[in-house]
């Protein structure tokens, strides 16, 4: 089944390289491409950052601070000049989203802005749709060398027995035979195979950036979830395969998923697996100028168009 509840749109004026900028019909699962500096991130951390001043929606799944984590990743404060669009903060950044739900005509905004200090605004109002977005969770590349994240899950992990699923994963992502995790008072979380066991961080980076991915991703339920370059240290079966659990999930949890990726192999994987899993997937490529987005709506029967022309999405800005 579709994603009950959704983000359908988001609308961003005057944040980081938008002066303003619309994305229209997101979709179950959502990959964004483009070149280097198009908004990519920049969506994700709109999104984010709209999720991040609603009530209760600062932390993400393993207790960290959302907003602050896009700062570090970008070596700023949390409210940097560099926010606004040219370092101009004779305007207000605004971001805007509407969400839906199956079976509800209406639509739901949340919108938030800033001239100096975070606001934020919701109509009509709706406790259930401001739970899905505040509890939105971003997996970063960086988050793969994370110890932290197996360590400030593990109780839930293991005490929910969400571990069962998620060697289950891991084995058919990757041809392993792991056969279970174990984690110690220490902090250390060991893989165990059938005659030996090896701390994660000994595994191979596509196994721990997909591993840790999916410890994460296995505490959602009825939200979104920002995964950016799903690609990285993944052979191309690999990566087909951990899309599919990736959409497989999505699809029995109720979450939406924004996946950010150069890869045309990314492209393919995500798309496939979300119809697999009966899922809707859109893609989207990105471009900016003179600070104004065009982010142009890629159904699965274009990308496959395209694809029979020897057409690469990620370069149609040459077109």
């Amino acid at each position: 089944m579709p994603i009950s509840r959704r983000i359908t749109s988001l609308k961003v004026e005057n944040f980081r390289c938008f002066r303003e900028g619309l994305v229209g019909e997101f979709k179950d699962v959502n990959i964004l491409v483009g070149r280097n500096n198009s908004g990519k991130s920049t969506i994700c951390e709109a999104i984010t950052r709209l999720a991040g001043c609603l009530p209760d929606g600062n932390l993400d799944a393993s207790g960290r601070d959302k907003i602050n984590l896009w700062a570090q990743r970008r070596k700023e404060s949390r409210v940097s000049p560099s926010l606004w669009f040219r370092s101009d903060k004779s305007r207000a950044w605004t971001i805007l989203a509407r969400l839906n739900a199956d079976g509800d005509s209406k639509h739901y905004w949340f919108k938030t802005w800033s001239d100096n200090s975070d606001r934020v605004e919701c109509n009509p109002s709706n406790p259930e749709m401001a739970k899905f977005l505040s509890s939105l969770t971003v997996f970063h590349p960086s988050d793969f060398e994370n110890q932290n994240i197996e360590y400030s899950l593990q109780q839930s992990l293991f005490a929910q027995r969400k571990d069962k699923a998620l060697i289950e994963a891991i084995s058919e992502i990757f041809d392993s035979d792991v056969e279970g995790l174990q984690s110690f008072s220490g902090g250390t979380t060991m893989l165990l195979y059938p005659e030996y066991g090896l701390p994660i961080d000994v595994q191979g980076d596509g196994m721990r950036f997909a591993l840790r991915c999916l410890i994460v991703f296995s505490m959602l339920k009825d939200t979104v979830f920002i995964i950016e370059e799903p690609e990285n240290h993944q052979h191309p079966r690999a990566l087909a395969r951990f899309a599919k659990a990736l959409c497989a999930g999505a699809r029995d949890r109720n979450i939406q998923t924004f996946i950010t990726t150069h890869s045309l192999e990314c492209v393919h994987s995500f798309v496939n697996a979300a119809k697999e899993c009966s899922l809707e997937p859109m893609a989207f490529f990105l471009d900016v100028n003179e600070g104004v987005l065009d982010a142009r709506k890629l159904f699965p029967g274009t990308i496959e168009a395209l694809d029979a022309e020897n057409t690469d999405i990620r370069y149609l800005d040459d077109l």
